[in-house]
């Protein structure tokens, strides 16, 4: 495994550098000047040699931009990103975060799933106690949903006189 970038500015101190190569991670402290594929490797220069790799994982860095939900009062995490609830409410009411603000992976995949998930909370929360909204099976009555009933349903009906 390689650290580099593309700059060969990498800013490791001595003890991460011991990390890295402990766990043998090998680090270049060369800039990139070009890449190409080659025999189904692709190929990296730089001005001490080409390095040829299998496949390549790009970090390219996330500067968090949180301020205008900090300006509004949440808190964060103390590194900028903020604490969401499970369909993306930030501390903010009215207030939804995804990707980059939100700590985790910052991959567009996760990012799309949680723009869903804050659609769908946003959409119910603007609608709560609405008539225009149909109920979903999990806001009906238990004797509403539109289930067959299971056994364990059978007993929990008998048992509350459904």
């Amino acid at each position: 495994m390689t650290l580099l970038t593309w700059d060969g500015a990498t800013d490791l101190d001595a003890e991460q550098r011991a990390d890295l190569s402990q766990s043998d991670i090998t680090v270049v402290d060369r800039a990139v000047t070009s890449a190409r594929m080659f025999d189904g490797k692709l190929m990296l220069a730089t001005d001490g040699g080409e390095l040829a790799f299998d496949a390549i994982y790009p970090a390219l860095g996330a500067k968090v931009s949180s301020g205008i939900a900090q300006g509004l009062g949440d808190r964060g995490d103390g590194n900028d990103y903020l604490y969401v609830d499970e369909h993306q409410r930030a501390e903010v009411p009215a207030f939804y975060a995804i990707g980059d603000v939100v700590a985790g992976l910052n991959q567009i995949s996760r990012t799309t799933g949680q723009a869903a998930t804050a659609a769908t909370a946003l959409r119910n929360d603007l609608f709560a106690g609405s008539s225009l909204v149909r109920p979903t099976a999990l806001q009906r009555p238990y004797d509403e949903v539109c289930l067959p009933r299971t056994g364990a349903d059978k007993i929990r009906a008998a048992s509350t006189g459904r």
